[in-house]
């Protein structure tokens, strides 16, 4: 199969390097004596590429760790006259490629040629291996050399040897051969000569290459691994590279082009005295279907894989994946990966990158002369240019997991597979060979005098342990350097503080929660990084009437952690309970509870859950079966979960087989079964272990854990036993009792308990390639109960024996330097009988059963930070559960976790938030959009500890994009929607009192009414533009005749009701255009084109009579100088005036506007320019303008025109100019409004905002005096309608503007924390206003008056559409709005909706009116009162209500009791974790309406 690399990436790196930057200025470490602890340096600290890091060299707390940072001290080689070393070799795993920690060199100098080797330990990958002992090869002779090595077991070493043949002077050939020699027996060795299969002499070469594998050929499905019934072969590969030949030609960058592959076979410890196999270009022509005599085999590098693929790179042609799939070794073509340039190749690596799903993704690099590509899954990712040319035999590749190493000459580049970004270069000349773990990030290097290990990462800042207490807070400065520019750096200020382990008090931390602006709605606010310390609790203080925050209207909503009340199911009684488990898919805000009874049924509840009404859950059964036994938690096994509506599920049913069936709807189905022979007790499987991909079963008495594909046909892939454990050098005996795996994050990690370890590992499958390494043995107490909970970066292990707990923690980030980072503080707790664990396997947040003797707790631990704040909550239970008693907990989730805790008596589902967020909401009826608020935060946890209060000034921009239903008008039926008996349909106008809000959807249910009640919102469409199916990209109003729109290459005519009328192309098709405008007269249709030479001018169309619309002959002209051309206003029928900008990047092109003149006759026309408003002509250095609009009046008879335009950065300008005696402008003066600094309470303006689209709503003579209303928007603010007072006394020499008279009218809030599209349509006191986030487009249409209220009002939309847009922003959509003159709503017209059928966004035409409408029919046999639900919905929230249908006004009944309601259902649900919800100023009556009448208990711990 031949491949084309598909390339979907630019060059990075080198081309777009970033400078540093900090993420942090300051950060707070409260670090506890004997723990430490990591933190990624581009996670918290910098960004940016290329950087060093340093830490005062008289810090004791911390130290840095760089990218490529060595490992310990260089061990010296135990021989001191070392010369050349040839080549370093890694043994490695035949099975997985993993190393074993045992390495050798060859080493060559004057008087022989030597083996220097260092064995390890597999377990202790982080030490330097000590190359002390040797093995003499030969004593050197004449032009003896050895090119390369390789290990043939881990104590039998191969070597390739070359030598010439002296006696033939002539031909001068070479001998070639193998030596092997035994490191168990430096006396030992054996040669095995080579024969050209041709049965010539060897040419002379400057390097080889050897790779030796053990391959295994399968001859059954059955056994896919290279178990029972497979061929096994094993054989050597070997290969001269065609720049090193003598038949290259380097000066004239020529490679030898017949090259070959030489395969020998090894058995009964000798060598084939000839090749097995042979690739040359002869078996690749047979292989490519090519000519062989013109095919050509240029190899450079080749590379065996565990699975047995052969990767073999030709520097002219590609990289061919090879196979043999037999013992008749006939070369099989897998895949032949083609040079996406007409270049030559210096090198490559390929890798598998192991993924935490335990699926693999392949990775391959290839490097040319001056770029490298990097390819995922056959997919180019990114290129990196690289910083010099590579040269042949001076490049090195290699790929490590999420690292990628280049070898330059002797400097070393490290980059993220990620995307590219340079992470570090080392310059120290200090390798003369190297070799990268491809499994882990570990880097081996070596010189003549010593050895050197190195880790490769991001960078870290360690936390040094440390063994007491320190006197107070410290402060350290932590700098990041960068290696392009060392005079670029950038600083951190780290403080530390260091702590007893069971110290509780509350700590300032550096971070605080609240920015000074805050736009509402706004996503929540993480205040967890606000205080250090266990189990902290937050309120907000105006719940406690703090004195600082005075009256607000502002609601402060703090959320961490609460019990559910799960509505719409009845559960069973907490005693009837026998198993349970919560479950979270791909939907963070749905889970699954699932309960087993007595009578061995499950019911599986489906439960959806809005942080927006945090207290509650919609829930509902969702499936129910018998399973046929009771479920063992303890053994684990039962195992389950959800695909769309189908529960598939594993359990344990016998000691010797599982069972898997699904369930839909409670219609049970067998899948298939794991069963081994019950006749032979061996086979008993003693504990069971379930995970999606993989059935891991222990049995005991075999030593041996079985692995099962959880999918059909559930083969048996792998079995970990002593054999397999023994080349790591384990210590004791292998007896597993238990297997622990996480069910979603690194699922491939597999955790074995043995009698007195705990054995860490990796396992992965593939077809053909099944593989378990072993990376850390970590010793337990034997006959404990042992818990293993396992996160992303980090797990625990919990302990219990007796009275003795320990509750360690491990990272594991780098897995071949796995190590304890502290043990878990207690505090005043302790663990109870029997361990009660669970973990969220998204998370790895640990649950477990603690009690401080006076009541049941479930301490809730944080994987991966300090010790000090590890206790992230101690959740309550309010009862003493006594040791050895019933106790149930489940977990599952990600940022918010769900907990279903039964101690046999009561059981609830608690919500934990991994970061307690804070929400902040305008009251009801707040109309303001500017509101400056006080606000703030206590922090407590334990009793007696000083709670610590948190105070800020904060800005908050009130959108209104908050919805809100008025469910007390609806409840009490102040508020109904009447409606009349009737069978036929009818309109029922529903107002808009009843809520308030950015609304862009609008639903209703009724019970009752099934599909009889429907709903249209205040704007609907009325037309879908199915009669237009063009490619649009602007449209205008044409009169009263209608609408024209502009395509590429035509116009389109509609009329006035949105029908399409006809299609006039473009005659020239040289150009594609763009906008378009009609004139002030309507005479002209106008339209902007580009050229295929990337000229830009107008297209001009005259028309007469609103109709027979003719081109000009000579069609178009374009304008010199202009780029980009983004709006044409001709607002009489002398003048164009023509704006010059970018508005997708307003950088990129010179801004400015061209006032010019049109002159024509009945062919021909001209466009003449008259002014260019640019820099110059304001006298500003940087201008860059986002719109403009004209203003045409008279003063004392004579005509004039002022244009008005923004400047994107500070505002507005005035341009004023009068006519001359042709009607052209001519120029007067010209005058800024920097609105960047205009002051008002409720103006504000963002930093990074910028000044759009300028609309004049109005202008009028009074007097002497211009007064014009205008409205401008901007990018991520809101819009403003300003009122601006022009001096038009002396209009001959400018028109000044009156500032004082300056004043805002109107605030239009903009759609939530989205960003305005650079657009806008108006009519007749109606604007429409896009917005984007990047992804869909919501059009708001506001009301606007054009006059000065006196106070400034807030409008926010009444009526939105929205729509998935896909296309370039913000020029290629149309959108209108038109208005008849006896109407009060216009029509909108765009196309933002994706037509399928045409391929087009089409036209559509929308209908606005008042308010909603209910659309009822058949409603004859309904009662007097219907009650329906109403959904109202924008991209921020969803909101409901119950409402009623009416025949007449209702009184209203009383309204319910509180403490019925409270206490009808699920009267034992207590509150167990606080949290605080307050309207500031007003907290306690509202926290005491809320929570207080229904008998909720607070969390005192």
């Amino acid at each position: 199969m031949k491949s084309a690399i598909l390339i979907i990436a630019v060059m990075s790196s080198a081309i777009l390097a970033q400078k540093c930057d900090t993420i942090n200025q300051h950060y707070n470490v409260y670090a506890t004596v004997n723990e430490t602890k990591e933190w990624d340096m581009r996670k918290y600290f910098f960004t940016g590429e290329n950087l060093k890091f340093k830490i005062n060299n008289d810090c004791p707390y911390f130290e840095t760790v760089d990218p490529l940072s060595e490992i310990g001290d260089p061990v010296p080689h135990g021989d001191p006259s070392i010369g050349n070393i040839q080549n370093l070799k890694a043994y490695r795993s035949f099975d997985n490629g993993a190393w074993l920690n045992d390495f050798v060199f060859l080493e060559q100098n004057k008087t022989d040629i030597d083996v220097f080797y260092a064995l390890g330990d597999p377990q202790k990958m982080d030490q330097v291996p000590r190359f002390h002992a040797q093995v003499n090869v030969r004593n050197s002779t004449v032009s003896f050399i050895c090119h390369d090595l390789d290990f043939l077991t881990n104590y039998l070493i191969v070597i390739d040897c070359q030598q010439p043949d002296l006696d033939d002077v002539v031909h001068l050939g070479y001998h070639n051969g193998f030596i092997v020699v035994d490191l168990q027996d430096s006396q030992h060795y054996d040669i095995s000569p080579n024969e050209h299969p041709k049965g010539f002499n060897y040419n002379y070469t400057e390097d080889r290459k050897i790779a030796f594998h053990n391959f295994s050929f399968t001859t059954s499905e059955e056994d896919l691994e290279g178990g029972v019934g497979a061929d096994k072969i094993s054989l050597l590969f070997r290969a001269e590279p065609a720049w090193a030949t003598e038949f290259a030609d380097l000066g004239n960058d020529k490679l030898d082009e017949d090259c070959e592959l030489e395969v020998y076979k090894y058995s009964n410890k000798k060598f084939s005295s000839t090749p097995v196999a042979y690739l040359t270009k002869v078996e690749l022509a047979a292989l490519l279907g090519t000519n062989s005599t013109t095919q050509k085999f240029a190899i450079m590098d080749f590379q065996l894989e565990p699975n047995g693929d052969i990767y073999v790179l030709d520097g002219e042609n590609g990289v061919y994946v090879l196979q043999f799939t037999s013992q008749a070794l006939e070369w099989k073509l897998k895949e032949h990966i083609s040079f996406p340039y007409v270049t030559k190749s210096y090198g490559f690596d390929f890798n598998y990158l192991i993924n935490n799903d335990g699926t693999i993704t392949r990775h391959m690099v290839l490097v040319f002369k001056d770029k490298a590509n990097f390819y995922e899954n056959g997919v180019m990712k990114f290129g990196i240019k690289l910083p010099e040319n590579a040269n042949y035999g001076r490049v090195q590749v290699q790929m490590s997991q999420y690292y990628l190493i280049l070898k330059l000459d002797t400097v070393v580049h490290v980059y993220h597979s990620d995307d590219g970004s340079k992470l570090y270069t080392y310059t120290n000349d200090l390798f003369d060979q190297l070799i990268i773990n491809p499994y882990e990030p570990d880097l081996l290097g070596v010189n003549k005098n010593s050895a050197h290990r190195f880790l490769i990462s991001n960078g870290y800042l360690r936390l040094k342990k440390q063994d007491s207490t320190n006197d107070g807070t410290k402060t350290y400065t932590l700098d990041a350097i960068s290696l392009d520019d060392v005079s670029q750096k950038c600083s951190v200020t780290v403080n530390v503080r260091v702590l007893n382990k069971n110290d509780t008090k509350i700590y300032e931390q550096s971070n605080h929660p609240f920015p000074q602006t805050l736009r509402v709605p706004t996503a929540p606010i993480g205040i967890d990084l606000i205080a250090s310390g266990p189990n902290l609790q937050y309120s907000s203080l105006a719940t406690l009437e703090h004195p600082e925050l005075g009256n607000s209207k502002i609601i402060v909503t703090i959320k961490s952690a609460w019990n559910l009340q799960l509505n719409g199911i009845r559960l069973p009684d907490a005693k009837e309970v026998i198993y349970s488990d919560i479950l979270v898919t791909d939907n963070s805000d749905q889970f699954y509870l699932l309960v087993q009874i007595p009578t061995k049924i499950i019911y599986v509840y489906q439960c959806k859950h809005s942080l927006s009404d945090h207290e509650n859950a919609e829930c509902k059964d969702f499936d129910n079966f018998s399973l046929g036994v009771q479920i063992n938690k303890n053994k684990h096994s039962f195992f389950w979960w959800i695909y769309i509506n189908s529960i598939t599920y594993m359990y344990q049913d016998t000691d010797y087989s599982i069972q898997i069936y699904t369930s839909t709807g409670g219609q049970v189905k067998s899948v298939g079964q794991v069963a081994v022979d019950s006749t032979d007790p061996m086979n008993k499987f003693t504990s069971v272990t379930m995970v999606k991909s993989f059935i891991y079963c222990v049995q005991e008495d075999r030593k041996t854990v079985q692995i099962y594909e959880a999918t059909l046909p559930f083969r048996l892939v792998y079995e970990i036993n002593s054999s397999v454990l023994s080349e790591y050098k384990i210590e004791g005996y292998f007896i597993p009792k238990r297997v622990f795996s996480n069910k979603k994050a690194r699922a491939q990690l597999v955790f074995i308990q043995s009698l007195n370890h705990v054995y860490v590992g990796e396992f992965t499958n593939q077809k053909s390639f099944s593989t378990f390494i072993l990376f850390k043995q970590i010793p337990i107490n034997g006959g404990a109960e042992v818990e293993v909970a396992i996160g992303q970066d980090h797990f625990f292990i919990v302990q219990q024996l007796n009275d003795l707990t320990v509750m360690e923690e491990y990272n594991y980030q780098h897995i071949q330097r796995i190590y304890k980072t502290k043990d878990l503080p207690l505090f005043n707790y302790r663990l109870q009988k029997p361990l009660t664990v669970d973990y969220s396997s998204q998370t790895g947040w640990l649950f477990v059963r603690a009690t401080d003797g006076k009541e049941t707790v479930v301490l809730v631990y944080e994987p991966g930070v300090v010790s000090h704040i590890c206790l992230h909550k101690v959740l309550e239970t309010k009862a003493m559960d006594f040791d050895n008693k019933t106790f149930d907990m489940a977990v599952d989730g990600g940022q918010q976790m769900f907990s279903y805790f039964n101690n046999n008596t009561i059981h609830r589902v608690v919500s934990i938030l991994a970061d307690a967020e804070l929400y902040i909401t305008p009251e009801l009826e707040t109309q303001q959009y500017v509101n400056e608020l006080t606000t703030g935060v206590q922090v407590s946890n334990f009793p007696g500890n000083t709670p610590m209060n948190l105070v800020s000034k904060v800005t908050v921009l009130n959108t209104q994009s908050d919805i809100n239903i008025k469910q007390s008008l609806l409840t009490s039926k102040k508020k109904v929607f009447k409606f009349v008996k009737q069978a036929q349909q009818q309109f029922i106008d529903m107002g808009t009192d009843w809520y308030y809000g950015q609304q862009v959807g609008i639903v209703v249910r009724c019970d009752t009414c099934k599909s009889d009640l429907k709903v249209r919102n205040n704007i609907y469409r009325v037309l879908d533009g199915a009669d237009m199916p063009f490619d649009i990209s602007d449209g205008v109003q044409f009169g009263t005749a209608g609408q024209v729109y502009q395509t590429r290459d035509a116009l389109i005519f509609q009329d006035i009701t949105g029908k399409f009328k006809e299609r006039k192309e473009i005659s020239d098709r040289t150009i594609s255009c763009e906008l378009i405008t009609v004139s002030a007269d309507n005479n002209f249709i106008l339209s902007s084109y580009t050229t295929t030479k990337n000229e830009v001018g107008i297209f001009i169309n005259q028309c007469t009579n609103l109709a027979n619309c003719q081109q000009f002959k000579q069609g178009s002209q374009s304008i010199g100088g202009a780029k980009k051309i983004s709006k044409v206003v001709m607002p009489d029928n002398k003048n164009i005036i023509i704006l010059n900008t970018d508005p997708e990047n307003f950088s990129s092109t010179d801004s400015y506007i061209i006032v010019s003149a049109l002159d024509y006759d009945q062919s021909k026309f001209t466009i003449s320019n008259k002014f260019t408003i640019n820099d110059q002509y304001v006298g500003s250095k940087l201008l860059q303008i986002g719109d403009f609009d004209v203003i045409k009046y008279q003063i004392n008879s004579v005509n004039y025109n002022t244009i008005v335009f923004t400047d994107i950065n500070n505002g507005l300008y005035f341009a004023h100019f009068a006519y001359d005696a042709q009607g052209v402008y001519s120029k007067t003066i010209n005058e800024q409004v920097k609105l960047r600094s205009f002051t008002n309470d409720q103006y504000h303006i963002a930093d990074d905002a910028f000044f759009y689209q300028v609309k004049v709503l109005s202008s009028q003579m009074s007097g002497t005096t211009l007064q014009i209303n205008l409205l401008i928007t901007t990018s991520n603010s809101a819009h403003y309608s300003f009122g601006f007072d022009l001096d038009a006394s002396k209009p001959s020499s400018g028109l000044p503007i009156i500032k004082a008279n300056t004043v805002l009218n109107y605030v239009l809030t903009p759609y939530g924390s989205w960003n305005a599209i650079d657009k806008l349509a108006y009519v007749n006191g109606f604007v429409a206003i896009p917005y984007s986030n990047e992804k869909k487009v919501v059009i708001g249409v506001y009301d606007i008056p054009n006059d000065r209220p006196g106070v400034v009002k807030t409008i926010s939309f009444k009526h939105g559409i929205w729509a998935d847009y896909h296309k370039a922003l913000p020029i290629d959509f149309a959108m209108l709005l038109t208005k008849d003159a006896q109407a009060k709503y216009p029509y909108l017209y765009t196309n933002i909706n994706y037509d399928a059928l045409s391929d087009e966004y089409l036209i559509e035409k929308y209908e606005l009116r008042a308010d909603p409408q209910l659309i009822l029919t058949n409603s004859a046999g309904y009662t007097e009162q219907v009650q329906f639900k109403l959904y109202l919905h924008n991209d921020f929230v969803e909101v409901q209500g119950l409402a009623y249908l009416s025949t007449t006004d209702t009184n209203p009944p009383k309204p319910p009791d509180d403490d019925d309601k409270g206490s009808s259902n699920w009267w034992w649900i207590t509150l167990i974790v606080i949290f605080g919800v307050a309207i500031l100023g007003v907290g306690g009556w509202f926290a005491y309406q809320k929570f207080g009448r229904k008998g909720v208990d607070p969390l005192l711990g």
